[in-house]
């Protein structure tokens, strides 16, 4: 496979393994089965049937960085390391300074949950000042019309997934699946341009 991704397409709980059955049928590779959804890897063609042909995935998380935040003591330390960790992902190749920015974070851990609107605004601050610093400018951020979403899963242990679909995943089509079909053509396809 030529320009390989990691992805997760998150599902259902229960349904895991029958995803895991419709990404191999699609042509993924490396599908590793996780609770609420599957890891995977391919090209964009395998993305897209992903997108096409998947009745069960809900959305799928392309990985554009990811890593290990340390468990600090004081309340500022995991939202600077988390800031440090959204700077290291080469945010250009991904987003433009024009687009529409929203960021959405998930924290399984109990331990940070009533920080994550803190967490949430450290990794929007890390994405716009790499931008201001590689582009000149910066995006604007829109909650409620996006044109580029980053999820941010923090894990248990406090690992980050950074992803696009638009922790550090990447939403290669944009909203989930069953609201895509109710969108604009326009707008859905503008989901495989991004």
């Amino acid at each position: 496979m030529s320009n390989r991704l990691r992805a997760f397409a998150p599902c259902p709980r229960g349904l895991e393994s029958c995803l895991g059955d419709e990404l191999t049928a699609a042509g993924a590779a490396e599908i590793r089965v996780r609770p609420g959804g599957v890891a995977f890897t391919g090209d964009w063609p395998v993305l897209m049937r992903v997108h096409l042909t998947s009745r069960i995935a809900t959305r799928v998380l392309v990985a554009v960085g990811g890593g290990a935040l340390p468990h600090g003591k004081r309340r500022g330390e995991e939202g600077a390391a988390l800031y440090r960790l959204a700077r290291t992902v080469a945010w250009p190749k991904w987003v433009s300074p024009d687009a529409r920015l929203r960021v959405d974070l998930t924290v399984t851990r109990a331990a940070c949950t009533d920080a994550i609107p803190f967490l949430t605004l450290r990794v929007k601050d890390a994405i716009c000042d790499a931008l201001r610093a590689q582009c000149g400018r910066r995006p604007s951020v829109d909650k409620h019309d996006p044109t580029f979403r980053v999820v941010v899963f923090l894990d248990e242990r406090g690992r980050p997934s950074i992803g696009i679909r638009a922790g550090r995943r990447l939403c290669s089509a944009g909203s989930s699946q069953q609201r895509r079909w109710r969108r604009s053509k326009r707008t859905w396809l503008l989901g495989f341009c991004r």
